[in-house]
């Protein structure tokens, strides 16, 4: 399919964006810009939700002015409608509108989403395309994780210059799925993959080393425009997502539920004290065969274990543990983070003992001088807060 080529090409946008695209959401014109001159301030790649606002054509006028004004900012205009998970109210025609306006206020890029693209005649799109806007076409699925491949299949004929898809993730193993897919596919388009949902924070974080282009974040804590959407900041301070890379060692506490445990904040502050190139994620899961994949695949190096899966009844998963230590191919299958005590009845072989070291927790041993003055890897002879 031929089209009309964008003022703004993939590379030139590319060289322009960080990893983390802030969603700004606001009632009014004047709030959304409110907090968007805050959000640039860190962050100068931001997406305006216009879907969030009554009106939003009559807010184009002062979002141009903005935009004029920092020529630092590149952003994306997104009218999502309520069919596709968003707040427009309008029909696809009104969205249009929306878009090839926000295309000529100075937008960098325009979020349709597929439903939308499958539903118009292609020269809707290439009018699109002509005001100058780079096309993203989104897909989201609110329910699971599935057919990723044959939904990259749909959107490709587009050939628009970002492919955005977002699943939900019921489990752990789906960001596995994700992170997998944009393996896969990650020198074919450029690719923005992300898993929603509580159990979704691994693609969040990690799918840009996997080949997502970027990530989505909330503005601040309580402005999520997704279901386990990350803040900004927190993204950026406590996750270190700009330095994330391929030898950045994962870490994490397990159970359910965790996604308020204060582990992921304290590790990962110890983390970045000492220099170490690793990350701790809250892994939300009460199903042993479900973290046992994550740890398998992404690969998780280290884990702390709260509720259920330390529960008295954690007696069901040891074949689950001793199966997966025979197929193992480690010496030692799980390394832990901190110095650690087990008692499983002196029944245990070595690499079991490694494993259900989960259920009991020394504290860590007090750093000595010496070595804190050595090291910056991290071990056991740090001490760090206690975990959840």
């Amino acid at each position: 399919m031929s089209h009309v080529a964008p003022a703004f090409s993939p590379q030139y946008l590319r060289s322009r964006i960080g990893k983390v695209c802030v969603a700004i959401i606001g009632s009014t014109p004047s709030e959304m810009i409110e907090k968007a001159e805050v959000a640039v301030r860190e962050n100068p790649f931001v997406e305006f939700r216009l879907d969030y606002l009554e009106k939003p054509l009559t807010a184009l006028p002062k979002l141009k002015t903005f935009l004029s004004e920092r020529s630092e900012v590149t952003a994306v205009a997104t009218c999502r409608r309520v069919p596709g998970g968003g707040k427009f109210k309008g029909k696809i025609a009104d969205e249009l509108e929306v878009l090839q306006k926000a295309a000529t206020s100075g937008f960098h890029m325009v979020d349709v989403e597929l439903q939308t693209a499958e539903a118009i005649k292609s020269a809707e799109l290439e009018k699109l395309r002509a005001r100058g806007a780079a096309l993203i076409i989104s897909y989201h699925d609110f329910t699971a994780t599935k057919d990723l491949d044959g939904i990259f299949e749909r959107i490709r004929p587009y050939e628009p210059e970002f492919i955005k898809i977002v699943s939900t993730a019921k489990s752990l193993a789906d960001n596995v799925t994700m992170m997998h897919f944009l393996e896969r596919t990650r020198d074919m388009a450029n690719l923005i993959g992300i898993c929603m949902g509580d159990q979704g924070i691994i693609s969040r974080v990690l799918g840009i080393r996997a080949g997502s282009v970027f990530t989505f974040a909330a503005a601040t804590p309580g402005e999520e425009t997704g279901p386990g959407q990350i803040a900004a900041r927190t993204l950026h301070e406590t996750y270190r997502i700009d330095q994330l890379d391929i030898s950045t060692r994962v870490y994490g506490v397990a159970g359910d539920p965790v996604r308020y445990s204060l582990s992921p904040l304290m590790i990962n502050t110890a983390f970045r004290r000492e220099t170490v190139n690793a990350v701790f994620l809250a892994l939300q899961t009460h199903k042993m065969s479900d973290l046992l994949t994550l740890v398998r695949e992404v690969p998780i190096h280290g884990l702390a274990v709260t509720m259920p899966l330390c529960s008295s009844t954690s007696t069901m998963w040891k074949p689950e543990v001793a199966a997966f230590c025979r197929t193992s191919s480690s010496s030692a299958s799980i390394p832990m983070l901190r110095q650690w005590s087990v008692r499983w009845n002196g029944a245990c072989s070595s690499k079991e003992q490694r494993f259900w070291c989960w259920e009991r927790v020394a504290q860590p041993a007090q750093p000595s001088s010496d070595s804190r003055k050595k090291g910056r890897r991290f071990s056991s002879s740090i001490a760090l807060p206690k975990m959840a």
